[in-house]
């Protein structure tokens, strides 16, 4: 009985020490280093906190090396190298943010006297809730290019083309797109044919929109505040607007309906617009939307406010839709 307890204290000690080092090691996370299912970093410092900092950095600098150089491969960059790269590490933090990262149990380094950790990410885990946030604007930014190929028209699709472009460049499309790379790169290769366009796109508007000059007409205006916003507002979307009625068949129709109240307190407006783009009786686009009362009790005031609200609403909402 007493050689049996012998054995197996032996037994166990054995297990113990050529085991334990294994436990330690998941434990503190190391097996996910190199490892093809996740994306890790270590880190060191002087506390627990500042070395899971520290493995965060080393995470989110794998990203920004990826992104940098996968959104080339979309589009030329034009920034400075550090701008870029401080824009992109501003990017790579806010996409990270989306995971649970987690961490390994940190560990005192007694010859360094410094802590270490690890920092990881399941890139399959970490992929199924990046696609949510990126499937859905793929597949918008793929239907507006796909509208392009079903029209005759060049300012239709052109239209249809600035708004893709403008989908694509207010949520930073093609950085998501190389940070999906990085990733998860099966499902990024998954969404690529959806993305084709996305390199071509800034070439393709000046083509189309030397194709099809506009011609802006208003019904009403007041120091040439509708004439300028909207003129602007065109050029933003890449039209190129002439001065020639003659030269072209693409018209922009401004209507303004002021709804003026002449009180005793003053002139009031209720402004409703409506905007038409059209090439000859064939109707390509058409807004309306109206304007909260304005006025002042001097009645050129009273007007310059109500211009200026349609002049503002008009840059902000005009081909936006």
């Amino acid at each position: 009985m007493f050689i049996q307890k012998i054995i197996f204290t032996v037994y166990f000690n054995l297990f113990f020490f050529l085991c334990f080092p294994l436990y330690a090691q998941q434990e503190r996370g190391l097996q996910f280093l190199n490892h093809p299912d996740y994306i890790a970093g270590k880190g060191y410092g002087e506390s627990p906190a500042v070395a899971r900092q520290a493995a965060l950095g080393e995470l989110s600098r794998y990203f920004v090396s990826q992104v940098t150089t996968e959104t080339r491969e979309f589009v030329e960059m034009k920034d400075s190298e550090s701008s870029s790269r401080l824009s992109q590490e501003t990017f790579v933090s806010s996409q990270t943010d989306l995971f649970s990262v987690r961490y390994g149990e940190p560990h005192y380094l007694e010859g360094q006297s410094l802590w270490e950790c690890v920092a990881y990410i399941n890139r399959q885990e970490a992929w199924g809730v990046y696609k949510q946030r990126l499937e859905p604007l793929v597949q918008t930014f793929a239907r507006l290019c796909q509208s392009t190929r079903e029209e005759s028209d060049p300012l239709s699709c052109l239209l249809f083309y600035s708004r893709a472009l403008s989908l694509a460049q207010k949520n930073e499309l093609s950085s998501k797109q190389a940070f999906a790379t990085a990733l998860y790169p099966a499902g990024a290769t998954a969404l690529a044919p959806l993305l084709e366009d996305l390199g071509a796109l800034e070439a393709k508007i000046p083509v189309l929109a030397n194709q099809c000059p506009v011609y802006v007409e208003c019904s009403q205006d007041f120091n040439n505040m509708i004439l300028t916003a909207t003129t602007e507002t065109l050029s933003r979307q890449g039209l190129v607007v002439t001065n020639d009625k003659a030269c072209t068949e693409y018209i922009c129709i401004v209507t303004v309906t002021e709804n003026l109240q002449e009180l005793s307190g003053g002139n009031f407006y209720t402004p409703q617009v409506q905007i038409s783009l059209a090439c000859g009786n064939k109707s390509l686009y058409a807004q309306s939307f109206s304007i909260q009362r304005t006025g002042a009790r001097n009645g050129s005031v009273a007007k310059q406010r109500c211009y200026k609200a349609i002049a503002d609403e008009l840059r902000k909402s005009f081909l936006e839709e």
